[in-house]
């Protein structure tokens, strides 16, 4: 229904109308790219009572924008203009807030439980939490905030004021109770991979720091095998679960250095595919090396090698621009450790990408 124009990505010839007012009737008489039709799309259906929400992304093809809506099977179909090309997870407002979210929470505030009388129950609860809060009664308080995740153990809202209450320095949570913790919100959110995040996040922070090496190695690794078997297209979950690890292992400190090292050259090998991660394990494995010269060359040979033979700046527009950036973001490691020559070949390379663009733009 919206005509694709290609002329706003590429800057060539004006293949319709220029816009006046930017309003759906101007979008539908124009065109326009991705942004413009998932906003179309969002708009209209919202219009004729459906639920829906407008999602923006990054993957393999830069950024992108899709919509998301309820089908009338009562159920969120999330991949409407979805690119399959690394766009692993967006972000949409949530309609109650206003505040910026990850689009599959979307699917949790659809939940059936949400709208029962147990989480009736659970924003009671909380309220009630609040009363003892205003009077300095941490402890009941506390007591609350646990009937209210087990009254509707999906409520996210009632597991995250739970986790702050026991953060407190004068809640004393034990290890013990922080494992609980852990494993009710796993069992609780187990179909949505997203949410297990809060999880991950209070076991990082309260349980980990007990662990042995070995112990460390096995959560790890298992939370990321688990993830990456389970959910291959979410790289962005992925990502995450390397991330920890290196955190992790980081904390432990410099004796450490080499593992985190060798975590985040093996993800930039083996994760190359996806620019997103890509880009992330470059930075992850740049500050693994602390200064050391002959670490920073090992570091500069495995960047070009790898972009040498796994990407390059072919494909479509939308491919060649976002190559384009991430051969910026490469030249600074370059820059950083005084590697003119290297640094004036990617700029080369940055330059060829552009020559091509140009040509588009003339077609």
């Amino acid at each position: 229904m919206i005509k694709y124009r290609m002329d706003f990505v590429t800057g060539g010839k004006p293949q319709g109308p220029d816009y006046t007012d930017g309003s759906l009737a101007d979008i539908l008489k124009c065109g326009g790219i991705c942004m413009h039709q998932g906003h179309f799309a969002a708009s209209t259906a919202r219009a004729a009572g459906i639920p829906a929400a407008y999602v923006t992304g990054e993957g393999n093809r830069g950024g992108h924008a899709w919509f998301a809506y309820l089908s009338d099977r009562g159920e969120w179909n999330m991949d409407t203009g979805r690119y399959g090309d690394g766009y692993s997870c967006g972000m949409t407002g949530d309609p109650q807030t206003g505040k910026a979210v990850p689009e599959f929470l979307v699917e949790l505030l659809g939940d059936k439980q949400r709208r029962s009388g147990a989480a009736t129950s659970a924003r009671r609860l909380l309220l009630v939490a609040g009363l003892y809060a205003q009077r300095a009664e941490d402890e009941l308080r506390r007591e609350t905030l646990a009937l209210a995740v087990e009254a509707a153990d999906r409520f996210l809202p009632a597991w995250e004021a739970y986790a702050a209450a026991l953060e407190e320095p004068g809640a004393k949570t034990s290890v013990a109770a922080w494992k609980s913790v852990v494993k009710g919100i796993r069992s609780a959110f187990d179909k949505w991979p997203d949410l297990r995040l809060l999880a991950d996040e209070l076991e990082a922070r309260h349980i980990a720091p007990t662990w042995s090496d070995n112990e460390a190695i096995t959560a790890l690794r298992g939370q990321y095998y688990r993830l990456a078997k389970e959910h291959p297209d979410r790289m962005d979950l992925v990502l995450k679960a390397i991330q920890r690890q290196g955190a992790h292992w980081t904390a432990k400190g410099p004796e450490h250095r080499d593992r985190v090292r060798n975590l985040y050259r093996d993800v930039m090998r083996d994760h190359s595919e996806h620019l997103p991660t890509f880009k992330a394990a470059l930075d992850g494995y740049y500050q693994s090396i602390n200064w050391d010269k002959e670490q920073e060359t090992f570091f500069l040979n495995d960047l070009e090698r790898t972009f040498r033979r796994k990407l390059d700046g072919e494909g479509d527009v939308f491919r060649m621009k976002t190559v384009a950036g991430l051969l910026g973001t490469m030249k600074g490691y370059f820059e950083r450790c005084g590697q003119a020559e290297r640094f004036r070949r990617l700029e080369r390379d940055q330059e060829e990408i552009a020559r091509k663009l140009e040509k588009l733009k003339k077609q």
